[in-house]
């Protein structure tokens, strides 16, 4: 995880802390397109895994779901081989409050 990417995550947790009225979260992990959709679900459940460990690690003591995608979403088209692998990933949070029905989908 990047310097700037546990500054996010820092701040991330200051507002669930802060709104006290979060009761879930869904953290949901992909990759690009490279590589064999086995390994990239592995992937991508790996590094939504390790999103979920952070926030817990820090206090947030919700309930957290971790999903990994692989290359369902990405985010961003990649245009290289397999050999050039640029490793692109998206992760999203969707947070649920208190009194709304979590959804079941993506």
């Amino acid at each position: 995880m990047t310097e700037n990417g546990r500054a996010k995550l820092d701040a991330v947790i200051a507002d669930v802390k802060r709104a006290g009225d979060v009761s879930g979260i869904v953290i949901s992990g992909f990759t690009d397109r490279l590589g064999s959709l086995a390994y990239n679900r592995a992937l991508s459940q790996r590094r939504a895994t390790s999103i979920q460990r952070y926030l817990q690690d820090h206090g947030v003591t919700v309930h957290i779901q971790a999903r990994g995608y692989g290359p369902a979403s990405p985010g961003a088209q990649c245009a290289m081989s397999n050999e050039q692998s640029s490793g692109a990933r998206r992760l999203s949070c969707r947070f649920t409050r208190r009194g709304e029905t979590p959804s079941s989908g993506e």
